[in-house]
């Protein structure tokens, strides 16, 4: 047997309060003043022996609250943190549940609360006795690293294999797999180690047999001393082109246990720095802050937002890739002048300065292909007689990361290929005016008005 709170049996002192009161009660003598003796001599011996052995049993009970008051408070089990005083001579199961998703990255005394908690289960593995079960298993990915005996010499090599991940994990879930058959062990434990994010549902207690019987112990490792994190960063820009400022708007939190004056939080365009700010941040408040720089280049710009290091650096940087054009060009194509006029005022009504909106018009009659390598965006407006190469030059177009909308009023099936209606990642919206619908593929958003 162990006790959780030694300490406690310091209080064991207190026994010797009762006793001087027996002592002193005894020594004490009390003078009663009789006019006659004979009341005296009526008392019988037996009365006498009976008041000084009611004395002794009530220091005993004194002595016995006391002892019994602190052994309540010590917390005593038997090995393996059983119930029960003679339980660990039982079959019994230990499930051990490690956390090793990225929040148990964050560093407690320059050491990982990972590390903290595998060093800790390697600790207690000895107090189980042989008869012990025990199934050690990692959250993420959830993976059972270890199924046997306390006295396997694999169990301390399985704890110390079990790496941290930069992903987050569903414990409870992985708990209610490994808790949720019904066992045969008639003593059931389960340990986890984790900073517990988030609590549980009310589906873990329904899926358990038998969860009354399973006794659990939370090992939580302190909170983070020193953390700031990034909470989200994210783009304000509609369209992004090279005359335009990229507008960052980000979040930032100090969910540590210290007041960070003067931290600076900068900001990188392909590995080059275009801003920085400096503020203070008080302890569980969050800060917005907006960065506007020019893109130096057209292209694929990779946008970096970095914090100093702390107790958990995975917060402290995001990462954000935007593509950035010259302009964007537009092909408006259809069979007929007059509604592809309407349809250009529309877009210049977007860009009168025409300063990132590059358009052009295509009239297409009984025209073979399309050439879209150049453009960004197509719209298309009531296209007659697509052919067979038609259909191939607007499916590559979709894969190349191209974007359609169409217009299409005409319910002449005959108008169109057959593999039209097939094509490979329809990413467009089809705006279509048929009485009767043609049936379309079901990656199309279809609006009817």
């Amino acid at each position: 047997m162990t006790f959780l709170n030694p300490p406690v049996f310091l209080l064991l002192l207190a026994v010797a309060i009762p006793i001087t009161i027996h002592i002193l009660s005894n020594i004490r003598r009390n003078r009663v003043e009789f006019s006659s003796i004979r009341f005296i001599k009526s008392l019988e011996k037996s009365s006498l022996r009976n008041v000084k052995l009611r004395k002794i049993a009530l220091l005993i009970i004194r002595i016995l609250f006391i002892i019994f008051l602190v052994l309540m408070m010590s917390r005593p089990v038997t090995k393996a943190f059983l119930p029960g005083w003679l339980s660990a001579r039982q079959d019994s199961r230990l499930v051990v549940v490690l956390d090793n998703s990225a929040s148990m990255s964050a560093k407690n005394y320059d050491r990982s609360n990972l590390e903290i908690s595998k060093n800790l289960a390697m600790t207690i593995m000895p107090l189980f006795e042989e008869e012990t079960k025990i199934i050690i298993s990692q959250t993420c990915p959830p993976k059972v690293v270890f199924n046997g005996r306390s006295d396997d010499p694999l169990l301390r090599n399985a704890i110390k294999a079990i790496k941290p991940s930069s992903s987050h994990d569903d414990i409870w879930l992985t708990i209610n797999s490994l808790i949720g058959p019904k066992k045969s062990e008639p003593i059931k434990e389960c340990i986890i180690f984790s900073d517990l994010m988030y609590g549980p549902d009310s589906m873990l207690i329904r899926n358990v047999d038998e969860f009354e019987r399973w006794k659990f112990y939370f090992v939580k490792p302190k909170n983070i001393n020193d953390n700031l994190g990034i909470l989200n960063a994210n783009s304000l820009n509609r369209i992004k082109t090279l005359n335009n400022l990229i507008k960052l708007n980000t979040r930032v939190k100090n969910s540590g246990q210290l007041k960070k004056p003067n931290v600076p939080l900068e900001l990188e365009f392909n590995k080059s720095r275009v801003g920085q700010v400096i503020s203070e941040f008080s302890i569980s408040k969050e800060k917005e802050f907006l960065f506007q720089a020019y893109p130096s280049q057209a292209g694929i710009l990779e946008c970096k937002i970095l914090l100093p290091e702390d107790d958990y650096n995975l917060d402290n940087a995001w990462h954000l890739v935007l593509p950035i054009m010259n302009q964007i060009r537009c092909d408006i194509i259809s069979s007929d002048e007059d509604e592809i006029k309407i349809l250009k005022t529309i877009l210049r009504s977007i860009d009168p300065q025409e300063t990132f909106l590059n358009i052009e018009t295509k009239i297409h009659n009984k025209t073979q292909r399309l050439f879209l390598e150049d453009s960004d965006v197509v719209i298309i407006y009531n296209l007659k007689n697509l052919s067979k190469d038609i259909t191939k030059d607007l499916d590559k177009f979709l894969k190349n990361g191209g974007g359609i909308i169409w217009f299409q009023g005409n319910n002449n099936k005959n108008a169109f290929h057959s593999n039209f209606f097939f094509v490979s990642r329809f990413f467009l919206v089809c705006i279509h005016l048929f009485s009767q619908p043609i049936p379309l593929p079901h990656q199309i958003t279809t609006i009817r008005f």
